[in-house]
């Protein structure tokens, strides 16, 4: 499915290269990536949410851009750099939020919460997947609504409670396999034999993890297939089967080493530096803007200050002009008497 989607979206790039096709062109490079992403290629996936986000600069388009940064931000997020990650994410839910789109703002909201959750804010991780599954829910987004319902699974998973966690993880599993969500159901199998394994059910989490393994090869879903080798390794141990969990840490391992790449770590310290450089613009044009009202509001001020000074300048003419009238008046006045006294 995976390699069906790559050969149909390059397609779509190379028809989308036409002048007014910007839209178009940015969603198929963010398409594609997404799809790398899921296959576990992230310097391809990289490569091509870069080449989404240029276009989407270019084009001034708030929310297209928004997108293509919330999907930067997901690859900071499995390599564990959750500062970053976190700075993206929220930088992308700010604009969602502001333009109301509401499809948007769930998923980023998630997408926060796990950050929140590997950094152990666990009551705050909490509150944004519950607050996500209910606009996923109300806008009757059911796809997007199995994918929270297996992020709390395993958060409740991460703070020993087990029994919760395999009500959500069931009931994600169960809405991954109704709406046909292949790479959802992969997640949640593998999942689900994690807690079971936690659990010493090593039954239950042999029948997971092995339809995990099926499902993630036949998908080529790299990223659950390295969870689903790791917790296969650690099942073998506790079953007593040392030869079968040293084949399955090489297989982890061999996929690990393939996740990550020196070309995609150099792709996500130029994004980070892209990121830097943003910031240290905006702060400048905030700068700029400053001192502009700073200018303007002492210009302003001088002119006030001038008026007032010509206006005190004119009354004491006025005052001069006038008492020099009165005197002379009054002089005149004097003259008058004497000649009448003198008739």
């Amino acid at each position: 499915e995976f390699d069906s989607a790559v050969y149909y979206l390059t397609k779509s790039i190379g028809m989308s290269r036409l002048p007014g096709f910007e839209p178009e062109l940015s969603a198929a490079y963010g398409n594609l990536g997404f799809v790398y992403k899921s296959m576990g290629n992230y310097s391809k996936a990289l490569e091509n949410y870069s080449a989404a986000y240029k276009i989407s600069v270019a084009m001034g388009n708030e929310i297209s851009m928004a997108t293509d940064i919330n999907n930067i931000a997901a690859i900071y997020l499995h390599w564990k750099n959750y500062k970053m990650a976190g700075q993206y994410f929220r930088r992308a839910l700010a604009i969602y939020q502001s333009s109301r789109n509401l499809a948007n703002t769930e998923v980023t909201m998630a997408n926060l919460a796990n950050v929140l959750q590997q950094e152990r804010k666990y009551d705050s991780a909490l509150l944004l997947y519950k607050k996500s599954l209910k606009i996923a829910q109300e806008l009757g987004r059911e796809g997007s609504a199995a994918v929270k319902l297996s992020n709390i699974g395993m958060l409740y998973h991460q703070t020993g409670k087990s029994d919760s966690a395999i009500i959500y993880l069931k009931n994600s599993l169960e809405a991954g396999r109704l709406l046909g969500r292949t790479l959802s159901v992969c997640s949640s199998l593998q999942n689900l034999g994690d807690v079971y394994l936690d659990k010493g059910e090593l039954e239950s989490a042999q029948k997971y993890l092995l339809e995990a393994l099926d499902c993630a090869e036949s998908l080529k879903a790299l990223p659950v297939l390295e969870k689903t080798y790791k917790s296969l390794s650690r099942f073998y141990e506790d079953s007593g089967k040392p030869g079968l969990a040293l084949e399955a840490m090489k297989k982890y391992l061999a996929v690990n080493d393939s996740l990550f790449t020196l070309e995609s770590n150099q792709k996500l310290v130029e994004m980070e530096a892209l990121y830097e450089n943003e910031i240290q613009q905006q702060q400048i044009e905030l700068l700029v803007q400053k001192n502009q009202l700073t200018e303007a509001r002492l210009n302003r001020n001088f002119i006030v200050l001038y008026g007032l000074s010509g206006g005190l300048v004119f009354l004491f003419i006025i005052s001069v002009t006038i008492t020099s009238l009165y005197i002379q008046k009054n002089k005149a006045n004097q003259m008058l008497v004497r000649k009448n006294l003198e008739i």
